[in-house]
This record gives C-alpha cells, structure tokens and sequence, in this order.
C-alpha cells in the first residue's frame, strides 16, 4: 500500500512539472478533438438527411456531451437519447430518427473507443504470441 501512495504522490509531482507550452499543446489537440467529434456527428446528419447545419450539430451535441456527464445513468444511456430527441425536435426532426441518430453516434464513438482499447492493449501486452509456434520450432 505504501508503494501505491508514493506512486500517486510522485504522479501528482510530475503533473505539476508539465511546462506550460505541453500544457497548450495539450489544449490544442483536445480541441482538434473535439473538432473531429463535432464534424463527425454533423457527416452522420447529413448521412441521415437530417438538414441540420453545422453550428446546429456542434450545440447540440456540446450539451447533450455535458447532460450525459450526469452520473445518474450508466454511460449516461437515456439521458443522451433524450436530449437529442428533445433538442433535434425544434428543428423539426421527428423523435424516431433523432433517437436513431442518437444510437448511431453512440455506437461509432463506442467503435472508436475500442479501436483506442485494442490499440492500448498492443502497447501495454505486445502482441499476442502462442506457444504452439514456439514449441514447433525446438523439435526436430
């Protein structure tokens, strides 16, 4: 136990260390991020023939980003649905096809999110090497 609190004391002494330009760099790509996050919800849009702009996809994923930070659903499932249904419905999407946008853009950020697990799982495990390669080659 006491290993695991030096580590935390020394990870928080490191985080305070981070220069401030890292410290912009950082926000600079949170932001191209985002951007890429916004861009993407607005391509399903248009996919799905929504007609809504640009700037009306960016606000309302923005908020329905910050209603499904709630902790009060898992993954904030039903409170995402929700919100867009309510919010896409004043541009006069029906409630059927904003709730199947909603599944969607949740199913592709859940397709990149395991995109980034297996690639994490690469750099933490290697690749996975099976003993019936290894013991093929000892025998003669």
């Amino acid at each position: 136990m006491k290993s695991l609190i030096e580590k935390l004391f020394q990870a928080v002494n490191d985080y305070q260390n981070i220069s401030g330009a890292k410290i912009l760099g950082i926000c600079v790509f949170s932001l191209f991020g985002y951007a890429l996050f916004i861009l993407s919800a607005w391509i399903l849009a248009e996919g799905m023939g929504l007609g809504l702009g640009l700037l009306a996809i960016a606000w309302i994923r923005s908020l329905t980003l910050l209603v499904s930070l709630l902790p009060i659903t898992v993954a904030g499932v039903g409170l995402r649905e929700g919100t867009i249904i309510l919010l896409m419905q004043g541009y006069g999407v029906d409630a059927s096809v904003a709730f199947a946008y909603a599944l969607a853009s949740f199913a592709i950020q859940l397709l990149i999110g395991l995109m980034g697990a297996i690639a994490e799982a690469f750099r933490v495990f290697g690749p996975i090497r099976t003993q019936v390669g290894k013991q093929g080659r000892g025998r003669s």
